[in-house]
């Protein structure tokens, strides 16, 4: 699935945190990647030290898996940056974009960075964002866990693919479903009905995770048994989607999270819709978002 991988850097501490990563998704899956430094308008007068330091980290990363140096490009370019890692995305034929981005360094959005925001909005190339916390740490065991969040539609399943391909490496997939807490009656007649209060709320919360669990039960049999052994299924009830995949996240801190984006274009202000938003944001765990291929038909 993975062929072509690209890298954008600035040179800063922060971006180079993707580089064992880097060398991570080289060594699973024989990547050949294409690093990109954009020097912008007020640092051209220094194009010659921007190629310099791009062609150190490609011949480095070479050296470092014993590699063709030929696997490993380095573009230095000039202009607006996001667009520039986008036409680069194209015109290498990316398959997947590796990104660094801060984690609660800031108010909303700005927590990724105005860069990675705007690569995010527009890229139809699925982008692989990591975190500066997990990043320092030991990386061989990377990742040990791949959460793939379902809601039941099509849409959602479009991430499988790429799930799939993580979880090759070694790491266990989870299915993960959040449902709403289920309704209950606050003035329920405990003294006329068979079951305590208590005995009610047991019931009516297995309920509902049984009815979530089906579906995602019927997607590990359908469509992934025959691919991967080492599945699991997870029900969450949770007041909403991404508070459930977030609180799960956090107990699985080295797990990759995978995620179908609606990818929307225009005017909205959260263009990959209001649950992989709230999850970018917040969660500090690595995140794979995969923009479908009926939302990419729609934006062109």
């Amino acid at each position: 699935m993975y062929k072509k991988m690209l890298v954008p850097l600035d040179g800063s501490p922060l971006a180079e945190l993707a580089l064992p990563y880097v060398r991570k998704m080289c060594t699973e899956f024989d990547l050949k990647a294409t690093f990109l430094h954009v020097c912008q308008e007020r640092e051209s007068d220094s194009l010659f030290m921007c190629k310099s330091y791009i062609e150190r980290i490609a011949e480095n990363t070479a050296k470092q898996l014993g590699r063709n140096e030929v696997d490993f490009e380095a573009v230095t370019q000039s202009g607006n940056v996001a667009q520039k890692i986008l036409e680069q995305a194209d015109k290498s034929a990316s398959d997947l974009i590796l990104m660094a981005a801060h984690g609660y360094s800031g108010p909303g959005l700005w927590r990724l960075g105005s860069i990675v925001h705007k690569v995010l909005t527009a890229s139809r190339t699925p982008i692989l964002v990591v975190r500066d916390e997990l990043a320092r740490e030991h990386i061989e065991s990377w990742p040990k866990n791949v959460i793939l969040p379902l809601d039941g539609s099509a849409l959602s399943e479009e991430a499988l693919p790429h799930a799939l391909a993580m979880a090759h490496t070694g790491a266990e997939l989870t299915l993960l479903r959040v449902c709403e807490q289920p309704d209950l009656l606050a003035d329920y007649p405990e003294s006329d009905m068979p079951e305590s209060w208590n005995e009610h709320v047991k019931l009516a919360v297995g309920g509902a995770e049984r009815a979530c669990g089906v579906y995602l039960n019927e997607v590990n049999q359908k469509k992934l048994t025959a691919e991967l052994a080492n599945v699991s299924t997870n029900v969450v009830l949770a007041s909403s989607a991404s508070e459930g995949i977030m609180e799960y996240a956090k107990k699985n801190p080295k797990a990759l999270i995978v995620m179908s984006t609606h990818g929307k274009s225009g005017l909205s202000l959260w263009p990959y819709g209001h649950v992989a938003d709230r999850v970018l944001m917040a969660a500090s765990n690595p995140i794979l978002l995969v923009r479908p291929r009926s939302a990419q038909s729609r934006a062109a």
